[in-house]
């Protein structure tokens, strides 16, 4: 199994050597100056004042990560957001300089027995401990800026995984979905809005994704199934619905009129939401209004009576008289001639009416 940069960037071992080299450079880049100099360049003292610092970075390191995935610099919160890292970093540049000071003095102390007063130390020379913490301040922004840099790439790349994992479920699901009149208009229309929603709006996506998931999960638990319940197939229709709600937001209203008592009762697998597909292809996606769709269902003598309205439909669209015959075939294999399936379009309204035997599922 390939090991990502981010796993790499999150192992600690690694983290020190980075560490630990950003101060080797620093103390090498001291090393050329001293060659212009009369002066003798000291490994020991240069390594025993200079290291400290970069491997409490090291230890800091994911507190500063800890940081950034906590704080996300929203846009509807960027400034208390940016005001509560600032504060952050101040704090961490005068502790991370502290800490930093009170090591190097207590090595020295250990080595050559100079006394160790870390707090006198500062307070006799106040500027170069600003000076310091300054230095300290930048590496702290620098660190975060990275993490986040690393979060995001961990967040995309999340969202990348999980619309693969969408689109081999969509794979799986494809031919039982046609064959099922699962139509793939709203499965792709869906996978194109996630796509963008992935950099623009992360949480609808991730609901959309999880939608479209349920969707598919209950198709492919449903496979290889002629009939299911009406509650089935409500709830089928109610997931379809939600994504809808998800892509168009306020452009239309949905009303179900049903009656619990019809719950069981059989209808063919699927054959409610290609109708009320036909609603947003030829509706709500033609029109700059608003449309009111409406999901009646109810119990007529032998017959279960199913009927879908919407308003402000699109006239004289082929696309949507191939989309009736293509159902009137299906119950046509389920029912033979016992089913009645009547359209009315007008100007403000189209009126779909079906008519089943109505036959409690098994």
């Amino acid at each position: 199994m390939k090991t990502s940069i981010t796993d790499k960037l999150k192992n600690p071992a690694l983290l020190l050597i980075l560490w630990l080299s950003l101060g080797m450079i620093s103390i090498f880049s001291s090393f050329v100056y001293y060659l212009d100099t009369d002066r003798t360049f000291n490994w020991s003292a240069h390594l025993t004042d200079r290291l400290p610092s970069y491997i409490l970075m090291w230890v800091f390191t994911p507190v500063i990560y800890f940081i950034a995935g906590r704080i996300s610099l929203t846009r509807n919160r960027w400034l208390s957001d940016t005001g509560v890292l600032l504060t952050a970093a101040v704090s961490f540049s005068l502790t991370h300089r502290f800490l930093s000071l009170s090591t190097v003095q207590f090595l020295h102390f250990l080595i050559d027995g100079k006394d160790f007063e870390p707090v006198k130390t500062i307070m006799e020379s106040k500027f170069i401990f600003l000076s310091l913490s300054v230095d300290s301040f930048f590496l702290f922004i620098i660190t975060l800026g990275i993490s986040y840099a690393v979060l995001n790439y961990l967040r995309v790349s999340k969202e990348e995984a999980r619309i693969t994992e969408l689109n081999e479920k969509l794979a799986r699901a494809e031919t039982e979905a046609l064959k099922m009149q699962l139509q793939p208009h709203f499965l792709f229309n869906t996978l194109n809005s996630v796509s963008a929603l992935v950099y623009t709006n992360p949480p609808m996506a991730d609901e959309m994704i999880a939608k479209l998931g349920e969707m598919l999960r209950l198709t492919l638990r449903q496979s290889g199934r002629q009939f299911v319940t009406l509650r089935e197939e409500v709830e089928f229709v109610n997931l379809y619905l939600d994504i809808q709600k998800l892509r168009f937001s306020e452009r239309f209203t949905f009303t179900l009129q049903t009656d619990t008592s019809l719950e069981n009762y059989a209808v063919p697998n699927l054959i409610l939401q290609p109708v009320v597909e036909n609603c947003f292809r030829h509706g709500v996606e033609r029109t700059v209004k608003k449309v009111d769709i409406l999901l009646k269902i109810e119990k007529t003598g032998s017959y279960l009576e199913i009927t879908v309205e919407n308003t402000n439909p699109s006239v004289n669209d082929g696309g949507e008289k191939m989309s009736l015959k293509s159902i009137s075939e299906r119950l046509r294999q389920h029912y033979g001639d016992t089913f009645r399936l009547n359209t009315e379009i007008t100007e403000n309204k189209f009126v779909f009416v079906l008519m089943i035997p109505a036959v409690e599922y098994a």
